[in-house]
């Protein structure tokens, strides 16, 4: 799974890499999937559980306070790891305390508790992803970050596994209280493991004034011009809005053809799962290959064929062949493309405040995951489920030529 060591240090950055995106996974269902999941099996209303999906809202706006982080050093902490490790190692440790408090919950008899503890987990673990992406833009040369995002990508998917998957299989035998806390406790542990695998991470921010005010020019000037970055935006909402309108109709259409929700949990969570774990490490190793920008056009364009197979399942239904192979085929290039998507983004975040450029960049994926598909429904209500695919895929194509026409641009900023 790793990529070719230079030396032992070079190792341990790996691991340190997959230690953190395991963590981030895991946080993330921690406030979402398996949460629900902990809610509806203590009888509370759909209605209710529905509205804890803005506890998520963190994802979408977590840029609002990331300058505050990227000018607040931590006593004895940031000279001991460096900024951005200290930031994480805090964040950790805090949220492996709120995640144990929720662990001694109990929703049937205090459901605001229950609220408020998973909103500041969602508030941690959205910061502290930003700040993981930051770390690796700050410790890694572009060259490097593909290899390393397919790491990432491997790690972040088993979190999720762990928390999904796992917690759900755990209920069986062990309380939910349970679950939270040993989940509690193997967020304290990384957040242990990590400086000891890092050790100080020198950065030029440790001088800065603090008192200077922060504009939003000084945070985007090393990006580069406002027409530029809006282009960067735009291309990246294109890039993922197909993958989130599919997943956020998969399973509505899977019902719609016919199968069971046997054959769904099959295909669309481990299939796919396991797809998209592949992916990423597959698209790690062929970035040591081709750069970031050849990446994002390669991956980007295969996975866009994988659309057209969505197309073709509408058209024939209940084929179980050709579902499970499309969920294995979309599940391994989309996690090739979300290699070269999050390489893109982490190369592109350059100068003092990293962490709040990669929370805003992140932001358009919270935006472009949790918001946009809102008109999934709608569009599949008026142009059937062929037409809708279609469309999915014609999207896609659009971020392509985008990405083509920009290549040169994008390919001056990382490597210039």
């Amino acid at each position: 799974m790793f990529i070719k060591i230079k030396n032992f240090a070079h190792f341990k950055v790996q691991v340190a890499i997959l230690l953190i995106a395991i963590s981030c996974g895991l946080s993330l269902v921690l406030s979402t999937c398996m949460l629900n999941f902990w809610l509806a099996k203590e009888q509370i209303a759909h209605s209710t559980i529905s509205l804890f999906a803005l506890i998520n809202l963190p994802y979408c706006i977590n840029f609002l306070w990331a300058p505050l982080i990227d000018k607040s050093n931590l006593p004895y902490l940031t000279k001991k790891m460096g900024h951005t490790l200290a930031w994480i190692f805090v964040l950790q440790i805090i949220l492996a305390a709120c995640v144990f408090v929720l662990g001694c919950s109990r929703p049937d008899k205090n459901l605001n508790e229950v609220a408020v503890l998973a909103f500041t987990i969602a508030l941690l673990s959205s910061t502290y992803s930003s700040l993981a992406n930051a770390l690796r833009s700050e410790i890694l040369k572009p060259k490097d970050q593909g290899a390393i995002s397919g790491i990432y990508i491997f790690g972040y998917r088993t979190g999720m596994l762990i928390g999904g998957s796992g917690g759900i299989y755990a209920s069986i035998h062990i309380t939910w209280q349970d679950i939270y806390k040993l989940s509690a406790v193997l967020i304290f542990l990384i957040a242990l493991v990590l400086p000891k695998l890092l050790g100080r991470i020198s950065q030029a921010r440790e001088n800065t004034s603090e008192s200077r005010k922060i504009k939003l020019q000084d945070i985007l000037k090393p990006i580069g011009s406002t027409l530029f970055i809006s282009i960067i935006f735009l291309f990246l909402i294109l890039y993922r809005i197909p993958d989130n309108f599919i997943t956020v109709m998969i399973n509505p259409f899977l019902l719609d053809i016919g199968f069971t929700e046997a054959k769904i949990s099959i295909g669309s969570m481990l299939y796919s799962s396991v797809g998209v774990m592949s992916g990423g490490i597959l698209g790690g190793y062929l970035m040591r290959k081709v750069n970031i920008v050849q990446a994002l056009w390669y991956f980007g364009l295969i996975h866009c064929i994988a659309h057209l197979f969505f197309i073709l399942l509408s058209i024939v239904d209940n084929n179980l062949t050709l579902y499970l192979f499309t969920s294995v085929f979309e599940g391994v290039t989309g996690g090739m493309a979300m290699t070269a998507y999050i390489s893109f983004i982490t190369a592109i975040c350059k100068g003092e405040y990293r962490a709040t450029q990669q929370a805003l960049f992140s932001s358009v994926m919270g935006i472009s995951r949790s918001v946009l598909p809102m008109v999934a429904g709608f569009l599949v209500m008026h142009l059937g489920w062929t037409s809708f695919f279609m469309l999915s895929t014609f999207i896609s194509a659009i971020s392509l030529c985008l990405l083509f026409v920009m290549r040169q641009k994008f390919w001056h900023h990382i490597y210039g």
